[in-house]
């Protein structure tokens, strides 16, 4: 797919199949997650965490049960970035840079994905729900996307893009 058409078809997919990713689908995800710049160009405080299968079926049944809604939209693949006693403010900056690699080149694969804000928020809180994630320890998770197969045709182009443009 050329690259002004993956932008143009990029955007949040929220009926995602379980069916498991290939893994040279998966390869090439993290691999453009692993591109991505990040502040200060410290990539060895970075940890990328993917679960996949029965122990993303474990972190859905318990979010699930602590929150009483699904998160994860029926993906197949979770995978959540954590930093390592870094400058914080950085933090949601690099999250956002490393997530739209994956999910650009997610899309240029033709699957879908979501970014996730609120399974990482609600885990800072309740420390079962940290260690379900597998957040290592001194790490601290920034924010994580679900990856899958898309199941439904029913994808919103009318998405309303205007952005308010100032030039001086």
């Amino acid at each position: 797919m050329e690259f002004s058409d993956v932008i143009k078809n990029r955007r949040s997919v929220r009926d995602l199949s379980d069916t498991p990713l290939k893994e040279n689908e998966i390869f090439s995800i993290v691999e453009a997650g692993k591109l991505a710049p990040i502040a200060m160009g410290k990539y060895d405080k970075l940890l990328f965490t993917l679960i996949e299968k029965d122990e993303l079926k474990k972190v859905k049944d318990n979010f699930l049960s602590s929150l009483n809604r699904d998160l994860f939209y029926g993906g197949s693949l979770l995978i959540i970035i954590s930093q390592k006693d870094e400058i914080v403010d950085l933090y949601n900056q690099n999250a956002g840079c490393i997530l739209e690699n994956m999910m650009l080149e997610a899309t240029n694969l033709g699957i879908g994905s979501v970014y996730l804000y609120s399974p990482i928020r609600v885990s800072r809180a309740n420390p079962n729900l940290s260690k379900v994630l597998h957040i290592k320890e001194g790490y601290n998770p920034i924010a994580a996307a679900i990856f899958g197969y898309i199941k439904t045709n029913k994808i919103n182009d009318k998405v309303n893009r205007k952005v308010l443009i100032e030039r001086y």
